[in-house]
């Protein structure tokens, strides 16, 4: 069995508190070490005492550490007592999360392209598309010079469980010289650990890093220790930490959307596919997931032949790379779920699945727990309309005009399949959606590392400075 320690830099620290880490029968698989509270005071003393340093390593040198451990994070790397190479890495992801293996491969290749790509991130985030103001801190704006500093030099990281690909935050963070003190998911401490280590190996700094598993104790500590913070979590999670924390990024569910303008001359099999993919995508947990659609004219028929076509994905095994359903660890997540789900209904909502796969979502097979893909329709006016649940799950509705664009508000991403310019024009201009995908070419879970997410990294990270 693996044992995860702390990581302070390059000292692996192994605790007496210990987290059990299991696969999705309930074996244990690897045991973590939990910290204490006096370890992120002793990540504190590390980052305080090397912040200059930090703040002052070429921007040159840290990009090419990073293209260095690209290839070490594909190869075989020590994680805590244990050599795992990438393909045991994959597998024993796969096993703690239940995420499909498809899905954690493409993870896995969005971290190794941010490794090998963060020069072209990093000038695509800086005020003057250079790489040297990350060195100068000062860049001309026509005939004036305006300093670039940073706004506080540690960050502290709360990261989840739900996707590998959202470790790219915090290595941007990184990359631009930011020490990282991070607490992973406990189901997931396996990429976090794997990318620091590949980083450590590939010549950073041992002062930029701290790895310190934790409960809900730590994360408060380590949110009130660092200058700077990122925390992914619920909306009840971020509701909760924003009262106390209000300088941190938060990461939150994305209600990504589709919208449907019907008088478009839409083609109905091409939507209905389009959709499809983006309710699928990351086994239907990640924040640019589609949760809901909104259609402008008979929004019953599209989730209908949705809910026809997805019931037709398979149960597979998560290792088999047939697997697009993920497997739930959490027995009374899945039972709370399908409660949930009846609320919905009701409530009013109508259930187009329950038709075609005959039963509620939660199934059991091979002794692991599944979701089966849910497509709900539902008057516009429904309280739960737009509700993210963490699977293979979409509310679907009819709406045009105002109602329909105040639907759409408040979305990490929303695909627009519409020729009307003057709709996009509209949804452009809303600034509470945050990624706008025009026609079906695109989709909400398409993210370009050079355009920003939730704004980009750099303008929470640095201001700007009259010299």
């Amino acid at each position: 069995m693996i044992s995860i320690p702390l990581k302070i830099g390059n000292e692996d620290y192994y605790t007496i508190e210990k987290n059990i880490v299991t696969d999705l029968s309930g074996k244990a698989i690897a045991e973590c070490s939990m910290a204490p509270s006096i370890k992120v005071d002793q990540a504190n003393d590390m980052f305080c005492a090397n912040k200059t340093s930090c703040r002052d390593i070429d921007i040159y040198q840290l990009i090419e550490t990073f293209n260095r451990a690209a290839d070490i994070f594909k190869g075989n790397v020590l994680m805590g007592n244990e050599v795992l190479s990438f393909d045991d890495y994959i597998n024993i992801v796969v096993e703690s999360t239940g995420l499909p293996v498809r899905y954690v491969k493409e993870g896995q290749a969005v971290i190794y392209y941010y490794f090998k790509n963060i020069g072209n991130i990093l000038k695509a985030q800086s005020p003057n598309m250079s790489l040297d103001v990350y060195n100068e801190h000062m860049y001309m704006k026509g005939n004036k010079t305006i300093g670039w500093i940073k706004d506080g030099i540690d960050v502290g990281v709360i990261s989840p469980s739900n996707n590998s690909t959202v470790h790219t935050v915090w290595m941007m963070a990184l990359a631009m010289k930011s020490q990282i003190m991070i607490k992973p998911s406990l189901n997931e401490v396996f990429t976090p650990l794997r990318i620091i280590q590949s980083l450590l190996d590939a010549g950073l700094p041992k002062e930029f890093v701290c790895f310190l598993p934790g409960n809900h104790k730590i994360t408060n500590k380590i949110l009130s220790t660092t200058s700077k913070g990122i925390l992914f979590g619920s909306s009840d999670v971020i509701d909760r930490y924003k009262k106390g924390f209000p300088n941190v990024k938060y990461y939150g569910p994305g209600s990504s959307k589709l919208f449907v303008d019907e008088d478009s001359g839409v083609d109905l099999d091409k939507v209905v596919t389009h959709a499809i993919d983006g309710i699928m995508s990351y086994g239907g947990k990640g924040c640019i997931s589609i949760s809901s659609i909104i259609c402008t004219k008979d929004g019953r028929k599209y989730s209908d032949s949705i809910a026809e076509k997805l019931s037709h994905t398979h149960i597979h095994n998560p290792l088999d790379t047939k697997a697009i359903i993920p497997a739930v660890k959490e027995t009374n997540l899945c039972t709370a779920l399908n409660k949930y789900i009846q609320i919905m209904v009701d409530l009013g909502a109508e259930n187009m699945s329950q038709k075609y796969i005959g039963s509620d979502p939660y199934v059991v097979s091979e002794n692991c727990n599944y979701l089966l893909p849910t497509v709900l329709y539902m008057e516009p006016t429904h309280p739960m309309f737009g509700i993210e649940l963490p699977f293979p799950f979409v509310t679907v509705t009819s709406a045009s005009g105002s109602l329909a664009k105040n639907l759409l508000r408040k979305s990490l991403a929303v695909s627009i399949i519409s020729d009307d310019n003057e709709i996009y024009q509209e949804l452009l201009q809303d600034e509470s959606i945050q990624m706008l995908h025009w026609g079906l070419l695109e989709n909400v879970y398409d993210v370009d590392p050079e355009k920003p997410f939730e704004g980009f990294m750099s303008d929470y990270l640095f201001k700007v400075k009259t010299i």
